[in-house]
């Protein structure tokens, strides 16, 4: 494994580059965007409709979530950065914006509702959860790339402003991920977005770098960086397991892993590996932080 993604580049083939980039193209645009432009547009009340019938024809979905919502305006915003025609995609981005600034935020307790109608004239689930408010951020910040708008980068820098008053630990390293509508913690025992009040992970928190990291490629923010830093030590020195080759996934607020170490199966989730060294590798390069020492032990998430 090399150290940037530009020295794993240089280290391949011309031809074998060239070929392997030709068939992720092809998917790309033969099989992927197909099945999600334009058929995913709500020409309607704005954003996305994402329930797809089993039969491959769409389906409106009750609801709107917000990690959906704001996940295909990413999707949008990033093709529109790098596909020659694209302004159909920054088109398709600037709905997904306009509906979660103008349906899903909570214009009075900040941040990203988690549910509302389909018209988004309606809230259904006022809860707030990190997964919502950071993939929001990396969308907000995606499109800010891609369009230069000055209005999506200080929704941006509000939406990080938001995640680190309401959300950032103050007595432990890291996020606490589940809140009320009003950002108080979640009763004993409540769950929302699969999260407890009372329990951290490394899924959320592999978010908050993938969010910060693209967000910083738009704003430079301190704070920011010092809280990729913050959660990268989280993942070397915590949710790495030497004796396993894994990462555990589950943790009590002070970071104690939720299950027996013996019972490794339970908590390692080895499909997470290569999206945790893809988000570790950029967070490592957006900060200028050395990733020389963390080679060895991201290597044995492949095996």
């Amino acid at each position: 494994m090399k150290t940037d993604r530009s020295e794993f580049e240089a280290s391949l083939d011309d031809t074998e580059l060239a070929n392997a980039k030709a068939r992720i193209e092809r998917l790309l645009f033969e099989n992927v965007i197909p099945a999600w432009y334009p058929e995913s547009i709500d020409r309607i009340w704005g954003g996305y409709a994402l329930d797809e019938a089993k039969s491959g024809l769409w389906a409106r979905r009750p609801n709107k979530l917000i990690v959906t919502q704001a996940r295909m305006t990413w999707f949008f915003s990033r093709l529109a950065s790098f596909v020659p025609d694209r302004s159909c995609f920054l088109d398709a981005a600037e709905g997904g914006v306009r509906f979660l600034n103008r349906r899903m935020k909570d214009q009075h307790r900040g941040g990203y509702n988690t549910e509302v109608s389909p018209s988004g004239l309606r809230t259904t689930d006022s809860h707030k959860h990190l997964y919502g408010q950071t993939i929001t951020l990396m969308a907000l910040s995606e499109y800010a790339r891609a369009s230069s708008s000055d209005s999506a980068l200080r929704s941006a820098i509000e939406a990080f402003q938001t995640i680190e008053e309401r959300t950032h630990d103050t007595e432990f390293p890291g996020y606490r991920e589940s809140f009320l509508p009003d950002w108080q913690p979640l009763p004993e025992g409540e769950i929302s977005l699969r999260s407890t009040s009372d329990a951290k992970s490394l899924g959320m928190h592999i978010h908050v770098i993938e969010a910060y990291t693209v967000y910083l490629s738009v704003h430079q923010e301190e704070l920011a960086s010092r809280r990729i830093a913050e959660v990268l030590d989280i993942i070397r020195l915590v949710a790495r397991r030497v004796e396993s080759g894994g990462v555990c996934d589950s943790y009590q607020l002070d970071w104690t892993p939720h299950v027996d170490e013996s019972r490794r199966h339970e908590h390692i989730r080895y499909g997470r590996n290569l999206k945790l060294i893809s988000y570790f590798v950029d967070a490592c390069d957006i900060i200028k932080q050395p990733v020389q020492n963390d080679i060895p032990w991201l290597e044995t998430l492949l095996d």
